[in-house]
């Protein structure tokens, strides 16, 4: 084999691994990880997955504002949406 081929064959072979890893199932992420001796991740709230950031207060209620469409703003429905033109 070539040098060209064994780069390719390499790079095909670490991208199967690497979407194999990404889409199996946690549970057996964790089993192999276990297997292969490499360390589980860390309990949640360590900061790695960025869900650490500041919290609302206990019992603080977010404000939504929902405003009404305009008349003009609305097609009307006469029943021939799509119809062609004359």
């Amino acid at each position: 084999m070539t040098m060209q081929s064994l780069i390719v064959v390499a790079l095909v072979a670490g991208s199967f691994a690497y979407t194999a890893w990404v889409l199996m199932p946690a549970a057996w992420r964790q089993a192999l990880r276990r297997r292969l001796g490499m360390p589980l991740p860390a309990e949640r709230g360590c900061g790695a997955c960025g869900d650490c950031g500041p919290k609302p207060p206990a019992g603080a209620t977010a404000v939504i504002t929902v405003h009404r469409r305009t008349p003009a703003l609305t097609p009307p429905r006469d029943g021939n949406a799509g119809a062609a033109g004359p």
